[in-house]
């Protein structure tokens, strides 16, 4: 049993226990009616671009997943996130949608095999994993856990190396930071060289855990989202575990292993915006919002604005 952090000096991550609890269940049923629009329906490439669309008022708000926005909000001081619930004050989805999951190439032995690793961490063991991670990408005040050093943070230990494939600019699923702190890796390009800075966050926490089951040492390759379907499906990579959901369009190219999180949709908007105060998207009648490309949060975002006009 491992020791779970202690965490303190961070309230928005102590009173987000419960809801991060609750998305681990999944989604629940039902729809809303609204007047949102969106600027980009092509989606926006990152959310540093929509962070900056936000900040300089072009947007209203952009989609995120919960455990994204309390990250976004505690970096930039002027946000606030409306915590939305998937099929109920929030948008329509399935379960696969807000599901996330290890991806693989098609017919690969090590699907099994990463499923028989995930069944072994708990769904209290990844609440925590969440709010560290979470803790780590907000500068918070958090005791250190044994388990962040579950696997070596640099170094040759002689074992094969488990190629993983993610953007490391998603936090608190997976970002960059200076040094190996916190149990954070290396990042390798996809040449697998090692360049500048280490890789942290929950999708890293699972990506050690599976790696330790697989005896194999993990290697971060960092890449943009678009090119990590194809990467996987050439053998560039072994696995993706980038905060992707196993959706339907998804599911014809690569394999996914059972989910490792489920995640609420929730909208990010500005404090001192007309939207701070909203508890539902019928609130957000008149809001300019957007989401990322190439994600189920841009694709939940434009079905719900086709289906309410």
């Amino acid at each position: 049993m491992r020791n779970f952090v202690k965490i303190t000096g961070i309230m928005v991550i102590v009173a987000l226990v419960a809801t991060l609890a609750v998305a681990f269940t999944g989604c629940s049923g039902g729809n809303n009616e609204g007047g949102i629009s969106n600027p980009y329906r092509q989606g926006m490439e990152d959310f540093p671009a929509m962070i900056n669309a936000l900040n300089t008022k072009v947007i209203d708000g952009y989609v995120a997943e919960e455990p994204g926005a309390v990250e976004n909000c505690a970096s930039n001081q002027n946000f606030v996130y409306i915590p939305l619930k998937n099929n109920d004050t929030g948008f329509a989805c399935s379960a696969d949608d807000t599901a996330i999951a290890v991806g693989l190439k098609k017919g690969s032995a090590l699907t099994a095999r990463v499923n028989a690793a995930l069944a072994n961490i708990s769904e209290a063991e990844r609440l925590q994993l969440m709010l560290r991670a979470t803790a780590y990408s907000t500068g918070s005040n958090v005791t250190e856990d044994a388990g962040d050093d579950v696997v070596a943070a640099g170094g040759e230990s002689g074992k094969a190396k488990l190629y993983v494939g993610l953007e490391c600019a998603y936090a608190p699923f997976n970002f960059t930071q200076s040094d190996n702190s916190n149990g954070a890796v290396p990042i390798y390009n996809t040449n697998k060289v090692q360049i500048a800075g280490y890789a942290n966050g929950y999708d890293v926490m699972i990506a050690k855990r599976i790696a330790e089951a697989l005896n194999m040492e993990l290697a971060v390759v960092k890449m943009e989202w678009d090119p990590l379907i194809p990467a996987v499906m050439a053998g560039t990579i072994d696995m993706i575990i980038a905060g992707m959901s196993p959706t339907a369009e998804r599911k014809q190219s690569i394999d996914f292993s059972d989910a490792y999180y489920n995640s609420q949709l929730v909208v990010v908007v500005r404090k001192d915006g007309p939207y701070a105060d909203a508890k539902s998207l019928d609130d957000l009648k008149g809001a300019k919002i957007t989401a990322q490309s190439g994600t189920f949060h841009l694709d939940a975002l434009n079905d719900y604005i086709q289906n309410n006009r």
